[in-house]
């Protein structure tokens, strides 16, 4: 079992900015900033009711992140930067 890259994400509520650590498995190819990825709908009930119970779309704003707690995964890639360079 491979491990998971975590990076921050960011996305746009109400006018503002909100970033948060998510995780990215090690075996896929590697995120890159800039990319817009899809995240998991909130897990807490009082989050949900803030931000709704869908999946939203958030940029990769950091590749890695200082956050050492259980992360929610990225779901799925939405569209990579325009200059994509995994390497």
């Amino acid at each position: 079992m491979s491990c998971n890259r975590c990076h921050d994400c960011r996305w746009e509520v109400d006018g503002r900015y909100k970033t948060y650590p998510y995780a990215w498995p090690a075996d896929r190819e590697p995120l890159a900033v800039g990319d817009i990825v899809e995240l998991p709908p909130p897990m807490s009930a009082e989050d949900r009711e803030l931000y709704g119970d869908k999946p939203w779309q958030a940029e990769v704003t950091r590749l890695g992140t200082y956050y050492r707690d259980w992360l929610a995964e990225v779901v799925r890639v939405v569209r990579r930067a325009p200059s994509h360079d995994p390497g």
